[in-house]
């Protein structure tokens, strides 16, 4: 586990850098706390921003300032009320913010359950923020925005399986899916015998599986061409008959 603090002010920043922690958070109600930003920026470490209670403008200001002044830095998209409903995470924000500020993009969550979250990556975050607690019931005002042990296990899995099951944005058939074509898919066939010099038509062709011939996606090309041999019924259409 690594250890890391979000510093509320500058003496606090003072005091955390004899820990040589390897980022810093920014609480969102620091967003546009331009001197303690530049403060950090200064200790040289990567700056873990996020952006709850804040309107775009704002958080444009910040993220030009930031790259004005050469820091390394992650947006966290986030709803900064405890717990947030999960009707108002507006996640579709996530891809918004890495496509305006193409920088890396994370989530900070305080919804109750895991699933946002899931989404959350799923929509692009490549950060997850989730407070912890051992028991939901104990007091306290985070509570309720909190997770226990149990479902940070359950979100880490989910999370992992959703990560292989994104792939490449690239449509490829699977060995599986070739081999389950063979059975499922469709051909074009004869429904009747075809004599040498034939026209092809509606009449004297079908669709039927598996996929042993012609496309059915040929269809309506084939239509009016003539066959180059004698067919029989029931026979799969093939390049070299037309």
């Amino acid at each position: 586990i690594t250890f890391l603090c979000t510093p509320w002010d500058i003496p606090s920043v003072n005091f955390l850098e004899q820990f040589d922690l390897p980022a810093y958070k920014i609480a969102s109600a620091d967003l546009t706390n331009f001197p303690l930003l530049l403060h950090i920026i200064k200790t040289g470490k990567p700056l873990i921003v996020s952006t709850g209670m804040s309107n775009m403008e704002e958080i444009e200001k910040t993220v030009l300032f930031l790259k004005e002044n050469n820091a390394q830095f992650i947006l966290l998209h986030c709803n900064s009320t405890y717990p947030a409903p999960v009707e108002t995470l507006n996640l579709e924000m996530i891809p918004v913010l890495k496509e305006k500020f193409q920088v890396p993009i994370g989530y900070s969550g305080h919804e109750p359950g895991i699933v946002s979250t899931l989404t959350a990556t799923i929509l692009g975050a490549v950060m997850i923020e989730r407070h912890i607690t051992l028991d939901k019931t104990m007091e306290g005002l985070d509570q309720a925005a909190s997770l226990e042990p149990n479902e940070f296990k359950e979100l880490i899995k989910n999370i992992r399986e959703a990560e292989k099951a994104k792939g490449k944005p690239i449509k490829k058939m699977t060995r599986g899916e070739i081999l389950q074509k063979e059975v499922l898919g469709k051909s074009i066939i004869t429904k009747t015998d075809v004599n040498e010099g034939n026209i092809f038509s509606e009449e004297n062709l079908d669709v039927k599986g598996p996929a042993k011939g012609l496309s059915p996606q040929f269809f309506y090309e084939i239509l009016g061409k003539k066959s180059k041999r004698n067919i029989k019924k029931g026979n799969y259409l093939q390049d070299d008959d037309l």
